[in-house]
């Protein structure tokens, strides 16, 4: 995978988490964001989330993974470790 494919990759989760948590500013999305206590969002908004990811690149993330997500950079390691076709 080619580094703008990576950052494609990125940027789609990060489009993502805003489409489903609006109140966001995409300055507050680093890689270190916690995304149940910094970014408020709860299991339903990460299943959302995971929904608006595979829509945008094709990568869907198994439940198994998912669970184990901590921060916005747990989440855009998925997707990359996942595939995908970019967004």
């Amino acid at each position: 995978m080619t580094e703008d494919q990576r950052e494609t990759l990125r940027r789609a989760v990060l489009d993502a988490i805003l489409v489903i948590a609006p109140d966001l500013e995409p300055d507050e999305l680093g890689a270190d964001a916690d995304l149940h206590e910094e970014l408020g969002l709860d299991s339903i908004d990460l299943v959302n989330v995971a929904s608006e990811i595979a829509t945008r690149t094709g990568v869907e993330i198994p439940e198994s993974a998912a669970s184990a997500l901590r921060t916005v950079g747990d989440l855009v390691a998925a997707v990359l470790a996942h595939g995908g076709r970019g967004a």
